[in-house]
């Protein structure tokens, strides 16, 4: 199965800077994966293509991030991110202290939208760690 998930940022950390995710973990994101799709009707090309880093025009990628980013725990009922289990999560996954840093300032920002928060958290993780999610 192959997709891309936004708030998946901080386990996606893990592959990056220490190895792998569990069979659960990644069963997990699958799991949400499949469940966002159907949720907001994008079409599987759109998320196959963006888990690339071709981002499509399509008004459904921001509506799929955010509920990627909510299913994963990163926002809160009034689609806020939740500051304190975003860290908790890179400091999780991540053990380059500069790198985990990084990855919370540069992106996780507050856009005009939850919607295109969640995307841009995901676009700009991409560009930092575009080899993550080998096992999608």
């Amino acid at each position: 199965m192959r997709g891309f998930v936004v708030a998946v940022v901080l386990l996606a950390a893990a592959l990056y800077a220490r190895g792998e995710l569990s069979n659960e973990q990644k069963q997990k994101i699958k799991d949400y994966i499949t469940d966002c799709i159907s949720e907001t009707d994008i079409d599987r090309e759109v998320v196959d293509q963006a888990h690339r880093g071709m981002f499509q025009d399509d008004d459904k990628l921001p509506e799929f991030s955010l509920c990627m980013s909510k299913k994963m725990g990163f926002r809160d009922d009034s689609n806020r991110i939740r500051v304190d289990v975003v860290k908790e999560k890179i400091s999780e996954f991540v053990e380059d202290d500069n790198l985990a840093k990084e990855i919370f300032e540069n992106c996780f920002v507050e856009k005009s939208t939850p919607e295109e928060s969640a995307l841009e958290s995901f676009k700009c993780f991409q560009r930092r760690t575009p080899d993550h999610f080998s096992f999608l």
